[in-house]
């Protein structure tokens, strides 16, 4: 999990504890490549879109250099301003979300993405 705010990271990683996977975060998209670069067998990346220096779409992209297999989640508060963020081509992410739907569908659509991965 990628977010520049503490916070949702923490709630994030809470409301995943009980999950059956390892959760690991980073703070920065340029972290979260280095991260992902360390990591072996990463199933599912989920970024947050407004973050300063990279933004979510851009880590996402970048991030299928290096894990081409990983499934990628986009999350926003502002999906109608994913186009104004330069967010155009929607087809490189597999799923955008946002962080109440996350909540809400956690489980569901984390074990749906990952099993579809296998």
């Amino acid at each position: 999990m990628v977010d520049d705010e503490p916070n949702i990271l923490q709630t994030l990683k809470r409301r995943l504890r009980r999950e059956p996977f390892q959760i690991v975060s980073a703070g920065s998209g340029a972290e979260g490549l280095k991260l992902i670069a360390g990591t072996p067998d990463v199933a599912v990346i989920i970024s947050d879109q407004r973050m300063p220096e990279m933004n979510g779409s851009e880590f996402l992209a970048r991030s299928r250099e290096l894990a081409p297999d990983t499934i990628r989640i986009l999350l926003t508060g502002y999906l109608h301003k994913l186009e104004k963020d330069g967010v155009t081509e929607l087809q490189r992410i597999e799923q955008i979300m946002q962080y109440e739907e996350l909540m809400e569908q956690r489980k569901q659509n984390i074990n749906l993405l990952a099993a579809q991965k296998d």
